[in-house]
């Protein structure tokens, strides 16, 4: 397991997020092609979560925790516009959207 973690690695890069397995790019999603956001504090870490498509077109789900990178705060700001303009569409219901807002202002 520790082998396996230690081989992922993911990239918060301008136009998308990559994770790459033992130097293969295993998933891909641009920021446009997001269609659901969640932030959620799990008992290990705390987790950003995006659905949305990769380039293939298929659907992907896209966890990106602390255990990945080593500050979630790139990823974050990056978001930050798309939620600005797709708003409450990005959240499955008004908790998500209450918890982003929350994680932003460092009160969650």
């Amino acid at each position: 397991l520790a082998r396996g973690l230690l081989r992922i690695r993911v990239h918060v890069g301008p136009d998308a997020v990559t994770r790459t397995l033992g130097g293969r790019v295993a998933h891909r999603i641009a920021y446009a092609d997001v269609t659901r956001v969640r932030v959620k504090r799990e008992p290990y870490a705390l987790t950003i979560t995006l659905w949305g498509t990769d380039p293939e077109g298929r659907e992907v789900v896209f966890p990106v925790s602390r255990s990945y990178v080593g500050d979630l705060e790139p990823l974050a700001r990056r978001l930050d516009p798309e939620v600005e303009h797709r708003g409450a569409q990005l959240f499955a219901d008004e908790h998500e959207r209450r918890w982003w807002q929350e994680f932003r202002a460092g009160t969650f």
